[in-house]
């Protein structure tokens, strides 16, 4: 008998020992369900995933993460509108038409300010103030709503009126889900 190897016996033990180990384990990260839940209670759910799957941590993220990718997805976006608003309000030769665009830069300074204090409160656990302190979806819509139609930006807008719900779907479902 080879001294290098147990017996056969303690082999296939160890082996089953190892495979269940394996296949108990459970994932951290978030799973397709969870992510349809809370997605549910936006405004769009399959864009939501969606919007909440363009962060690669977002398979692999417990819901405390969850909540500062969805934070962090949102303010990324808030802030590339907020640089097209800008310069769309620049470059206007409609003096009716910068003061729409001027009026969105200033509910996309909100925005972002709102969505930096819910980032704030998402890294002190504290999912209450998260779900307090993210945006009101009229700031967003009442932007689009004083633009010429079919706006440039639609599509856009649109998206973050998902984002924006989708943190706070977000905030409660790891408050809902407890420590």
């Amino acid at each position: 008998m080879d001294s290098r190897c147990p017996p056969v016996t303690a082999c296939l033990l160890f082996a089953l020992t190892l495979f269940l180990a394996c296949a108990i384990r459970t994932s951290d990260g978030t799973s397709e369900w969870d992510l349809t839940a809370i997605c549910s209670h936006t405004v769009e759910k399959d864009l939501c995933v969606k919007f909440l799957r363009s962060d690669p941590r977002t398979d692999s993220s417990d819901p405390p993460l969850l909540s500062i990718v969805s934070i962090e997805l949102s303010l990324k976006h808030a802030q590339g509108l907020l640089v097209t608003f800008t310069s769309f309000r620049e470059n206007s030769t409609s003096a009716v038409l910068a003061k729409s665009y001027g009026q969105c830069v200033s509910n996309y300074l909100v925005i972002i300010d709102g969505l930096n204090k819910a980032y704030g409160f998402s890294n002190g656990k504290d999912y209450d103030n998260v779900i307090k302190a993210t945006p009101p979806l009229s700031l967003d819509s009442s932007c689009e709503n004083g633009l010429p139609q079919p706006s440039p930006t639609a599509a856009a807008s649109k998206l973050m009126l998902i984002a924006i719900s989708a943190v706070s779907s977000v905030a409660q479902y790891v408050k809902d889900a407890g420590p």
